[in-house]
């Protein structure tokens, strides 16, 4: 060819979940028995959505709205349920321009960083849910960059681990929090710290630093945190 047509990260892209079936369909074929089990997918074991969603939906079929066009982020009253949900908790309060929907897990991660430059990079956990690492190592076309979740403790986020590998890589742009609500948190470093005055009243501060190019000692304040949620 005139040209290399594939992405640089493109050997990243994989999903070993999936990729079994594979391995499995060429040992059916040399003759083997083999025991097919469901990948999230329960109706392909025999069972069957409750009565009662089965109910709502097609009942839903027949109104007329239900077949219009809403709005870019996602139903307005939905996303105005889910904020109300969330800010009954203690923690970042959120609104409902904060939320946006997308056509499945999938959709969100492909197009999130899709948007990303190449040299953004997404720290996210380890283990790590295989749709989020592949589709960073994808964008970047290096290996996928982990913060550990510790065993010991709820598997909860090793922060330590986090502020190293924020303090020593300028190139982690954002950390995923929540994998299956695809949690991002976006770091930013103006020239100006952050103060109260500054920050939008919707966002976390975030006290996460980042070491300066120019010197590996040096390392700046990183102002206020963008959040990007989305449901599945």
């Amino acid at each position: 060819m005139r040209r290399n047509i594939l992405h640089a990260g493109a050997a990243n892209l994989k999903y070993e979940i999936r990729e079994i079936v594979g391995t499995a369909n060429e040992i059916q074929a040399l003759g083997q028995d083999i025991t097919w089990e469901n990948i999230g997918d329960p109706v392909a074991k025999g069972e069957a959505p409750p009565a009662w969603i089965r109910e709502i939906v097609s009942g839903l079929l027949e109104q007329p709205q239900s077949w219009a066009y809403c709005e870019t982020r996602g139903v307005l009253h939905v996303r105005e349920f889910l904020a109300n949900e969330v800010n009954r908790r203690d923690g970042v309060k959120v609104t409902p321009d904060d939320i946006v929907f997308f056509n499945g897990l999938g959709d969100a991660v492909a197009k999130v960083y899709g948007f990303l430059s190449r040299e953004a990079r997404v720290l996210g956990p380890s283990p790590a849910y295989s749709t989020h690492s592949s589709a960073e190592a994808a964008h970047s076309g290096y290996s996928h960059v982990t913060y550990e979740l510790d065993p010991y403790n709820g598997w909860m986020p090793d922060l330590e681990d986090i502020r190293n590998k924020i303090k020593y890589n300028d190139s982690i742009a954002a950390i995923l929090l929540f994998q299956m609500l695809f949690v991002v948190v976006f770091l930013t470093t103006p020239r100006v710290p952050c103060t109260r005055g500054r920050c939008s009243r919707r966002s976390p501060r975030s006290r996460a630093t980042t070491t300066s190019s120019s010197s590996p000692t040096r390392s700046t304040p990183t102002s206020c945190t963008t959040v990007a949620a989305t449901c599945t």
